[in-house]
């Protein structure tokens, strides 16, 4: 017969929080979120602990690191659980890919503001065709990452945007010549 042996838990092998898996992806959403926030804020700021925040991300994205806090709040969607239209898995890979494409095609013009991502992407693709066709590839595939990003056709997108820019004029058509040229006076010191 044999005995059966009796094992002691000692106190430290459990964990101090018994936390769901839920819980921790929730946790980790709203950390995201929060991080998103003070990037955010790191943007319109400059004292030093945001500032820290924000320079890694500025040499990696450049210019670019507008978009980041959107993307981040885009990633924090599936942890946190939330349905939405947004928060769905070509949405926030759509909008990555849109993110390098740009920053690649800002790269053209500077270094600095495409930031690493976007001058390794643009010299790689320059190197590897001419640089007229990096344009085109990284042109057609920030087309094609706004697409799959708002799930649409071609057609439709280019109906949205047509839209917005016939907004866009009735809007600059709207404000008068003379506050316009004012008010670009005072912004640019002319």
């Amino acid at each position: 017969m044999s005995r059966r042996r009796r094992y002691r838990r000692s106190i430290g092998s459990s964990p101090p929080i018994a936390l769901e898996k839920k819980t921790i992806k929730t946790i980790l959403g709203v950390c995201i979120v929060g991080f998103a926030v003070l990037l955010l804020i790191s943007l319109f700021n400059q004292s030093g602990i945001l500032l820290s925040i924000r320079d890694p991300f500025y040499e990696i994205f450049g210019a670019g690191i507008i978009f980041v806090p959107a993307l981040l709040v885009l990633v924090s969607f599936p942890f946190l659980s939330l349905n939405i239209r947004v928060a769905k898995i070509n949405v926030i890979f759509g909008s990555f890919g849109a993110l390098l494409s740009l920053i690649g095609l800002i790269a053209i013009f500077s270094a600095e503001f495409g930031g690493k991502f976007g001058h390794v992407l643009w010299s790689s693709l320059s190197s590897l065709v001419t640089p007229v066709g990096a344009f085109f590839i990284l042109f057609l595939a920030l087309v094609v990452s706004i697409i799959a990003a708002l799930n649409t056709s071609l057609k439709d997108a280019t109906l949205s945007v047509v839209k917005a820019f016939r907004f866009a004029a009735k809007i600059l058509q709207a404000v008068p010549h003379r506050q316009l040229r004012i008010g670009l006076s005072r912004c640019y010191g002319g």
